[in-house]
C-alpha cells in the first residue's frame, strides 16, 4: 500500500471544529483573517511562499462547510462570491 493511501487529512467542519478525514479537503481557509479560497488561489501562494500563512492555513471539504463555519469568500480567487458577500453585509447595515 502506498503512503498516499494511508493519508489522513484535519479539515474544519461547518461548526468550525477539526475532523480527520482521508479525503483531502476542496478549499483552503486562513483561521484568524476567517478567508476561504481555492486551493490554487495565487494571493494565498504569495503568502505561503513568504513564509507567512501557513500556520493559520485550515481546509474544507466544500464550500458550504467554510460558510457555515463563518469563513468569507477570497476576494482574489472567488471575486464574483465575494462581491455577494460583501453586497449582502452592506445591506445588513
Amino acid at each position: 500500500m502506498a503512503d498516499s493511501e494511508n493519508k489522513i487529512y484535519t479539515l474544519l467542519g461547518a461548526n468550525g471544529k477539526p475532523y480527520q478525514s482521508p479525503t483531502k479537503g476542496a478549499f483552503g481557509g486562513h483561521r484568524k483573517d476567517k478567508i476561504y479560497g481555492t486551493l490554487d488561489c495565487a494571493g494565498a501562494a504569495r503568502w505561503i511562499a513568504k513564509g507567512h500563512y501557513v500556520k493559520q492555513r485550515v481546509f474544507f471539504t466544500d464550500e458550504q462547510a467554510a460558510i457555515a463555519a463563518g469563513f468569507r469568500p477570497c476576494a482574489n480567487c472567488l471575486p464574483e462570491k465575494y462581491k455577494q458577500w460583501k453586497a449582502a453585509r452592506i445591506l445588513q447595515g
